[in-house]
Protein backbone atom coordinates (compact mmCIF):
# COMPACT_ATOMS: atom_id res chain seq x y z
CA UNK A 1 0.00 0.00 0.00
CA UNK A 2 1.41 3.48 -0.72
CA UNK A 3 0.87 5.14 2.52
CA UNK A 4 2.79 2.68 3.81
CA UNK A 5 5.79 0.38 4.02
CA UNK A 6 4.51 -2.76 2.87
CA UNK A 7 3.90 -5.91 4.72
CA UNK A 8 6.99 -7.71 3.90
CA UNK A 9 8.90 -4.58 4.37
CA UNK A 10 7.84 -4.05 7.71
CA UNK A 11 8.02 -7.92 8.75
CA UNK A 12 11.74 -7.77 7.41
CA UNK A 13 12.71 -5.08 9.88
CA UNK A 14 14.67 -6.25 12.46
CA UNK A 15 13.18 -6.66 16.15
CA UNK A 16 13.30 -8.83 19.67
CA UNK A 17 9.69 -9.44 18.97
CA UNK A 18 8.74 -13.11 17.19
CA UNK A 19 8.15 -13.09 13.90
CA UNK A 20 4.60 -14.12 14.40
CA UNK A 21 3.92 -11.46 16.81
CA UNK A 22 5.58 -8.44 13.80
CA UNK A 23 2.94 -10.56 11.62
CA UNK A 24 0.12 -9.79 13.66
CA UNK A 25 0.66 -6.41 14.54
CA UNK A 26 1.81 -5.50 10.98
CA UNK A 27 -1.50 -6.94 9.81
CA UNK A 28 -3.68 -5.23 11.89
CA UNK A 29 -1.67 -1.73 11.60
CA UNK A 30 -2.30 -2.00 7.89
CA UNK A 31 -5.59 -2.87 8.79
CA UNK A 32 -6.71 0.10 10.78
CA UNK A 33 -4.58 2.68 9.13
CA UNK A 34 -8.02 3.85 6.98
CA UNK A 35 -9.99 4.10 10.07
CA UNK A 36 -7.15 6.29 11.38
CA UNK A 37 -7.04 8.55 8.77
CA UNK A 38 -10.60 9.21 8.57
CA UNK A 39 -10.83 9.98 12.83
CA UNK A 40 -7.89 12.68 12.20
CA UNK A 41 -9.18 14.29 9.44
CA UNK A 42 -12.40 14.77 11.23
CA UNK A 43 -10.31 15.96 14.44
CA UNK A 44 -8.61 18.56 12.64
CA UNK A 45 -12.13 19.38 10.93
CA UNK A 46 -13.22 20.33 14.29
CA UNK A 47 -9.92 21.72 15.60
CA UNK A 48 -10.34 24.77 12.71
CA UNK A 49 -14.06 25.13 14.07
CA UNK A 50 -13.10 25.34 17.24
CA UNK A 51 -12.99 28.85 19.08
CA UNK A 52 -9.06 28.46 19.53
CA UNK A 53 -9.15 28.04 16.00
CA UNK A 54 -5.88 28.53 13.55
CA UNK A 55 -6.21 32.46 12.74
CA UNK A 56 -7.65 33.52 16.31
CA UNK A 57 -4.32 32.03 18.06
CA UNK A 58 -2.71 34.89 19.98
CA UNK A 59 1.13 34.51 18.25
CA UNK A 60 2.57 36.30 21.27
CA UNK A 61 1.65 33.48 23.91
CA UNK A 62 3.57 29.94 23.55
CA UNK A 63 1.27 27.05 22.95
CA UNK A 64 2.06 26.16 26.26
CA UNK A 65 4.66 26.82 28.89
CA UNK A 66 5.14 25.46 32.50
CA UNK A 67 8.00 25.66 35.13
CA UNK A 68 9.12 22.03 36.61
CA UNK A 69 11.70 20.34 38.22
CA UNK A 70 14.84 19.41 36.54
CA UNK A 71 18.37 18.25 37.62
CA UNK A 72 19.93 21.61 37.75
CA UNK A 73 21.72 23.75 40.23
CA UNK A 74 18.42 25.66 40.79
CA UNK A 75 16.28 22.25 40.22
CA UNK A 76 13.83 24.19 38.03
CA UNK A 77 13.13 24.76 34.50
CA UNK A 78 11.08 26.50 31.99
CA UNK A 79 9.48 24.57 29.46
CA UNK A 80 7.63 26.17 26.24
CA UNK A 81 5.65 25.32 23.16
CA UNK A 82 6.07 27.85 20.39
CA UNK A 83 2.76 28.67 18.65
CA UNK A 84 4.15 28.87 15.38
CA UNK A 85 6.19 25.40 14.93
CA UNK A 86 5.27 23.49 12.59
CA UNK A 87 6.24 19.37 12.24
CA UNK A 88 7.76 19.43 8.72
CA UNK A 89 7.63 15.33 9.04
CA UNK A 90 4.09 15.00 9.32
CA UNK A 91 3.50 17.23 6.63
CA UNK A 92 5.98 15.55 4.36
CA UNK A 93 4.62 12.33 5.49
CA UNK A 94 2.77 10.18 3.05
CA UNK A 95 -0.16 9.47 5.77
CA UNK A 96 0.17 13.28 6.52
CA UNK A 97 0.01 12.29 10.49
CA UNK A 98 3.61 12.00 11.35
CA UNK A 99 4.67 10.06 14.75
CA UNK A 100 1.33 8.09 15.77
CA UNK A 101 1.78 9.00 19.33
CA UNK A 102 1.88 12.79 18.91
CA UNK A 103 -0.72 14.92 19.59
CA UNK A 104 1.12 18.02 19.77
CA UNK A 105 -0.19 19.57 16.51
CA UNK A 106 -3.78 20.28 18.35
CA UNK A 107 -1.77 22.80 20.23
CA UNK A 108 0.62 24.37 17.99
CA UNK A 109 -0.83 24.39 14.47
CA UNK A 110 -1.36 27.48 12.94
CA UNK A 111 -1.87 29.22 9.18
CA UNK A 112 1.32 31.38 9.34
CA UNK A 113 4.87 30.78 9.63
CA UNK A 114 6.86 31.88 12.78
CA UNK A 115 8.18 35.41 12.65
CA UNK A 116 11.17 36.67 14.64
CA UNK A 117 8.79 39.08 16.32
CA UNK A 118 5.96 36.30 17.24
CA UNK A 119 8.75 33.32 18.15
CA UNK A 120 10.42 36.79 20.74
CA UNK A 121 7.08 37.79 22.10
CA UNK A 122 6.10 34.34 23.14
CA UNK A 123 10.14 33.75 24.97
CA UNK A 124 9.54 36.91 27.00
CA UNK A 125 5.69 35.71 27.53
CA UNK A 126 6.85 32.27 28.99
CA UNK A 127 9.84 34.41 30.88
CA UNK A 128 7.15 36.70 32.61
CA UNK A 129 5.21 33.15 33.24
CA UNK A 130 7.97 31.79 34.96
CA UNK A 131 8.98 34.42 37.06
CA UNK A 132 5.42 34.40 38.45
CA UNK A 133 5.99 31.32 39.62
CA UNK A 134 8.87 32.39 41.80
CA UNK A 135 10.99 29.21 41.24
CA UNK A 136 14.65 30.39 40.64
CA UNK A 137 14.67 27.89 36.83
CA UNK A 138 18.28 27.94 35.13
CA UNK A 139 17.21 25.99 32.38
CA UNK A 140 15.18 26.22 29.67
CA UNK A 141 13.82 23.98 27.11
CA UNK A 142 12.28 24.13 23.89
CA UNK A 143 9.72 21.86 23.54
CA UNK A 144 7.84 22.34 20.51
CA UNK A 145 6.01 20.37 17.98
CA UNK A 146 8.92 19.43 15.94
CA UNK A 147 12.28 19.62 15.00
CA UNK A 148 14.05 23.37 16.21
CA UNK A 149 16.58 23.05 13.99
CA UNK A 150 14.60 22.12 10.43
CA UNK A 151 11.53 24.05 11.12
CA UNK A 152 11.68 27.38 11.74
CA UNK A 153 13.54 29.45 9.74
CA UNK A 154 17.33 30.75 10.52
CA UNK A 155 16.87 34.18 11.64
CA UNK A 156 13.86 32.35 13.72
CA UNK A 157 16.37 30.51 15.39
CA UNK A 158 19.40 32.80 15.48
CA UNK A 159 16.98 35.18 17.23
CA UNK A 160 16.01 32.70 19.76
CA UNK A 161 19.69 31.71 20.74
CA UNK A 162 20.62 35.16 20.71
CA UNK A 163 17.98 36.18 23.65
CA UNK A 164 18.84 33.03 25.33
CA UNK A 165 22.15 33.84 25.74
CA UNK A 166 21.67 37.54 26.94
CA UNK A 167 20.12 35.32 30.20
CA UNK A 168 23.17 35.16 32.38
CA UNK A 169 20.91 33.30 34.71
CA UNK A 170 20.32 30.75 32.25
CA UNK A 171 22.96 27.50 32.57
CA UNK A 172 21.48 24.96 30.04
CA UNK A 173 19.38 25.11 26.93
CA UNK A 174 17.43 22.05 25.24
CA UNK A 175 16.34 22.20 21.87
CA UNK A 176 14.62 19.15 19.89
CA UNK A 177 15.79 17.75 16.75
CA UNK A 178 15.17 14.76 14.15
CA UNK A 179 18.49 13.08 13.40
CA UNK A 180 18.83 14.70 10.32
CA UNK A 181 18.22 18.13 11.48
CA UNK A 182 21.32 17.55 13.48
CA UNK A 183 23.61 16.54 10.60
CA UNK A 184 22.14 18.88 7.83
CA UNK A 185 22.37 21.91 10.61
CA UNK A 186 26.16 21.02 11.63
CA UNK A 187 27.37 24.36 11.61
CA UNK A 188 24.59 25.90 13.55
CA UNK A 189 25.07 23.81 16.45
CA UNK A 190 28.40 25.04 16.04
CA UNK A 191 27.34 28.83 15.85
CA UNK A 192 24.78 27.82 19.52
CA UNK A 193 27.67 26.67 21.32
CA UNK A 194 30.17 29.72 20.47
CA UNK A 195 27.03 31.94 21.41
CA UNK A 196 26.66 29.92 24.82
CA UNK A 197 30.00 29.89 26.02
CA UNK A 198 31.42 27.62 28.18
CA UNK A 199 29.78 28.39 30.93
CA UNK A 200 26.51 26.93 29.76
CA UNK A 201 25.34 23.64 28.45
CA UNK A 202 23.28 22.24 25.12
CA UNK A 203 20.87 19.36 25.00
CA UNK A 204 19.70 18.13 22.09
CA UNK A 205 16.86 15.80 22.16
CA UNK A 206 15.63 13.09 19.52
CA UNK A 207 12.61 10.97 20.09
CA UNK A 208 14.79 7.88 19.48
CA UNK A 209 11.92 6.24 21.12
CA UNK A 210 13.22 2.64 21.09
CA UNK A 211 16.31 0.66 19.53
CA UNK A 212 13.98 -1.40 17.77
CA UNK A 213 13.76 -0.92 13.95
CA UNK A 214 10.28 -2.70 13.38
CA UNK A 215 8.79 -1.12 16.68
CA UNK A 216 10.11 2.22 16.02
CA UNK A 217 8.91 2.33 11.90
CA UNK A 218 5.56 -0.15 12.66
CA UNK A 219 4.58 1.01 15.90
CA UNK A 220 5.64 4.10 15.83
CA UNK A 221 5.93 5.85 12.37
CA UNK A 222 9.16 7.38 13.36
CA UNK A 223 10.13 8.09 9.77
CA UNK A 224 13.92 7.50 10.78
CA UNK A 225 16.36 4.85 11.87
CA UNK A 226 18.67 3.95 14.42
CA UNK A 227 21.63 4.34 11.50
CA UNK A 228 20.06 8.13 11.31
CA UNK A 229 20.19 8.26 15.32
CA UNK A 230 23.64 6.91 14.95
CA UNK A 231 24.88 9.60 12.64
CA UNK A 232 23.05 12.31 14.56
CA UNK A 233 25.18 11.15 17.66
CA UNK A 234 28.30 11.20 15.13
CA UNK A 235 27.67 14.51 14.26
CA UNK A 236 27.52 15.68 18.08
CA UNK A 237 30.90 13.74 18.86
CA UNK A 238 32.64 16.05 15.88
CA UNK A 239 31.46 19.10 17.39
CA UNK A 240 32.30 18.15 20.78
CA UNK A 241 35.93 16.99 19.45
CA UNK A 242 36.59 20.21 17.29
CA UNK A 243 35.10 22.70 19.40
CA UNK A 244 36.26 21.24 22.60
CA UNK A 245 32.38 21.33 23.65
CA UNK A 246 30.39 18.78 25.48
CA UNK A 247 26.87 19.08 24.17
CA UNK A 248 25.04 16.04 25.48
CA UNK A 249 22.30 13.51 23.12
CA UNK A 250 19.38 13.29 25.13
CA UNK A 251 17.14 10.23 23.89
CA UNK A 252 13.35 10.21 24.43
CA UNK A 253 12.27 6.67 24.98
CA UNK A 254 8.46 6.39 24.71
CA UNK A 255 6.73 3.34 27.30
CA UNK A 256 4.21 1.81 25.79
CA UNK A 257 4.26 2.09 22.07
CA UNK A 258 1.15 1.16 20.20
CA UNK A 259 0.00 -2.84 19.70
CA UNK A 260 2.54 -3.56 22.57
CA UNK A 261 1.73 -5.29 25.53
CA UNK A 262 2.97 -3.95 28.99
CA UNK A 263 5.47 -6.33 29.50
CA UNK A 264 6.74 -6.40 26.00
CA UNK A 265 7.03 -2.49 26.77
CA UNK A 266 8.68 -2.91 29.33
CA UNK A 267 11.83 -5.43 28.09
CA UNK A 268 12.19 -3.03 24.64
CA UNK A 269 12.99 -0.05 27.25
CA UNK A 270 15.71 -1.80 28.89
CA UNK A 271 16.96 -2.93 25.43
CA UNK A 272 16.86 0.36 24.51
CA UNK A 273 19.10 1.30 27.48
CA UNK A 274 21.35 -1.64 26.95
CA UNK A 275 21.52 0.02 23.46
CA UNK A 276 22.16 3.40 24.33
CA UNK A 277 24.89 1.98 26.80
CA UNK A 278 26.85 0.80 24.35
CA UNK A 279 26.69 3.42 21.72
CA UNK A 280 27.87 6.35 25.31
CA UNK A 281 30.64 3.96 25.72
CA UNK A 282 31.79 3.74 22.04
CA UNK A 283 30.98 7.67 20.92
CA UNK A 284 32.43 9.22 24.28
CA UNK A 285 29.04 11.41 24.24
CA UNK A 286 27.02 11.75 26.66
CA UNK A 287 23.65 10.14 26.25
CA UNK A 288 20.55 10.45 28.83
CA UNK A 289 18.01 8.67 28.48
CA UNK A 290 14.22 10.30 29.04
CA UNK A 291 11.68 7.55 29.82
CA UNK A 292 8.38 8.98 28.50
CA UNK A 293 5.35 6.95 29.61
CA UNK A 294 2.80 7.48 26.85
CA UNK A 295 -0.37 9.81 27.30
CA UNK A 296 -3.68 9.18 25.65
CA UNK A 297 -3.52 12.59 23.43
CA UNK A 298 -6.98 12.93 21.25
CA UNK A 299 -6.12 12.74 16.94
CA UNK A 300 -4.16 10.04 17.95
CA UNK A 301 -3.68 6.26 16.65
CA UNK A 302 -3.58 5.57 20.68
CA UNK A 303 -7.22 7.02 20.93
CA UNK A 304 -8.62 4.86 17.93
CA UNK A 305 -7.03 2.03 19.98
CA UNK A 306 -8.22 3.06 22.99
CA UNK A 307 -11.96 2.78 21.34
CA UNK A 308 -11.66 -0.66 20.53
CA UNK A 309 -13.58 -3.09 22.85
CA UNK A 310 -11.50 -3.54 25.61
CA UNK A 311 -11.68 -7.50 24.74
CA UNK A 312 -9.38 -6.65 21.53
CA UNK A 313 -5.61 -7.32 21.93
CA UNK A 314 -4.62 -4.32 20.76
CA UNK A 315 -6.81 -2.22 22.79
CA UNK A 316 -5.00 0.61 23.97
CA UNK A 317 -4.42 1.82 28.13
CA UNK A 318 -1.95 4.07 29.28
CA UNK A 319 0.75 2.22 31.01
CA UNK A 320 0.56 1.45 34.92
CA UNK A 321 3.11 3.39 36.58
CA UNK A 322 4.32 0.03 38.44
CA UNK A 323 5.93 -0.34 34.81
CA UNK A 324 7.95 2.30 35.47
CA UNK A 325 9.69 1.14 38.52
CA UNK A 326 9.77 -2.31 36.82
CA UNK A 327 11.91 -1.18 33.85
CA UNK A 328 14.43 0.76 36.68
CA UNK A 329 14.59 -2.49 38.54
CA UNK A 330 15.36 -4.53 35.93
CA UNK A 331 18.03 -1.98 34.13
CA UNK A 332 19.87 -1.66 37.52
CA UNK A 333 19.94 -5.09 37.93
CA UNK A 334 22.24 -5.16 34.39
CA UNK A 335 25.74 -4.41 34.05
CA UNK A 336 24.93 -3.76 30.30
CA UNK A 337 22.99 -0.65 32.05
CA UNK A 338 25.43 0.31 34.33
CA UNK A 339 26.65 3.25 32.58
CA UNK A 340 23.39 4.89 31.46
CA UNK A 341 22.03 4.14 34.47
CA UNK A 342 23.13 6.93 36.24
CA UNK A 343 22.03 9.38 33.17
CA UNK A 344 18.01 8.11 33.15
CA UNK A 345 15.59 10.66 33.32
CA UNK A 346 11.98 10.44 33.53
CA UNK A 347 9.40 12.35 31.96
CA UNK A 348 6.86 14.33 34.11
CA UNK A 349 3.34 14.09 33.66
CA UNK A 350 3.00 18.01 33.69
CA UNK A 351 5.12 18.14 30.58
CA UNK A 352 2.56 16.11 28.55
CA UNK A 353 -0.41 18.74 27.58
CA UNK A 354 -4.25 17.46 27.49
CA UNK A 355 -4.88 14.51 27.31
CA UNK A 356 -7.85 11.92 28.22
CA UNK A 357 -5.56 9.91 30.22
CA UNK A 358 -1.85 10.32 32.03
CA UNK A 359 0.39 7.43 32.77
CA UNK A 360 -0.15 5.91 36.54
CA UNK A 361 -2.46 3.23 38.99
CA UNK A 362 -5.55 3.74 38.64
CA UNK A 363 -8.72 2.37 40.52
CA UNK A 364 -9.46 -1.06 39.58
CA UNK A 365 -12.83 -0.07 39.78
CA UNK A 366 -13.44 4.00 39.19
CA UNK A 367 -10.64 4.16 35.92
CA UNK A 368 -10.40 8.08 36.71
CA UNK A 369 -8.85 7.80 40.22
CA UNK A 370 -5.76 7.20 40.76
CA UNK A 371 -4.93 5.44 44.00
CA UNK A 372 -2.76 6.53 46.97
CA UNK A 373 0.44 4.55 46.41
CA UNK A 374 0.58 6.36 42.76
CA UNK A 375 1.56 9.98 44.59
CA UNK A 376 4.16 8.08 46.38
CA UNK A 377 5.38 6.02 43.68
CA UNK A 378 5.41 8.84 41.00
CA UNK A 379 7.18 11.82 43.80
CA UNK A 380 9.59 8.56 44.64
CA UNK A 381 10.46 8.43 40.56
CA UNK A 382 10.82 12.14 39.99
CA UNK A 383 13.21 11.93 42.55
CA UNK A 384 15.51 9.47 40.96
CA UNK A 385 16.31 11.90 38.22
CA UNK A 386 18.38 13.75 40.74
CA UNK A 387 19.36 11.10 43.24
CA UNK A 388 19.49 7.95 40.91
CA UNK A 389 18.82 5.79 43.87
CA UNK A 390 16.56 2.65 42.97
CA UNK A 391 16.90 1.69 46.84
CA UNK A 392 15.71 4.86 47.89
CA UNK A 393 12.57 4.86 45.39
CA UNK A 394 11.62 1.46 46.87
CA UNK A 395 12.05 2.35 50.33
CA UNK A 396 9.36 5.12 50.06
CA UNK A 397 6.37 2.16 49.06
CA UNK A 398 7.21 0.59 52.59
CA UNK A 399 4.20 0.18 55.18
CA UNK A 400 1.90 0.91 51.91
CA UNK A 401 -1.28 -1.81 51.18
CA UNK A 402 0.52 -2.58 47.60
CA UNK A 403 -2.85 -4.89 46.42
CA UNK A 404 -2.22 -2.87 43.16
CA UNK A 405 1.28 -4.13 42.70
CA UNK A 406 0.27 -7.90 43.15
CA UNK A 407 -2.94 -7.02 40.62
CA UNK A 408 -0.63 -5.52 37.88
CA UNK A 409 2.21 -8.42 38.36
CA UNK A 410 -0.20 -10.89 37.76
CA UNK A 411 -2.11 -9.65 35.07
CA UNK A 412 0.31 -7.58 33.40
CA UNK A 413 3.29 -10.12 33.95
CA UNK A 414 2.20 -13.52 34.54
CA UNK A 415 3.59 -12.88 38.19
CA UNK A 416 7.36 -12.64 36.53
CA UNK A 417 7.54 -8.64 38.26
CA UNK A 418 11.27 -8.31 39.86
CA UNK A 419 10.37 -5.56 42.00
CA UNK A 420 11.19 -6.44 45.65
CA UNK A 421 9.34 -3.61 48.46
CA UNK A 422 12.25 -3.81 51.44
Amino acid sequence: MKYIHSFEELISLDSWLPVERKREIAEFLIHVIPQFQNYRNQYIRELSRDEMNLDSKDRNEPAWTAVSRTNSQSGWRLILGLNDQKCAYRKTDPLQSGCFNCGFYSDTETTEKATVRSVLNQLQAALEHGKQTNQAFDVIEFLSDGSFLTDLSNPVKEALINEVAKLSYIKRLLIESRPDGIVKNEEFIRRIVRRLGRERSLEIATGMETADEFIRTTCIHKGFTKKDFEQGLETIARINREEKTNISYLAYILIKPAFLTSEESIIDAVKTLEYLNGLMKASEVKIIPKLEPATLPEGTLFMVLHNLEKSHPFHYRVINYWAILEILVRANSYTSCKEIFQQVRIGERNDMGSNLYLPGIYDAIDETKFLPEDSVLYKAIQEFNYDHDINRVLSALQGMDLQSLKRWSESELNKNSRIRIP
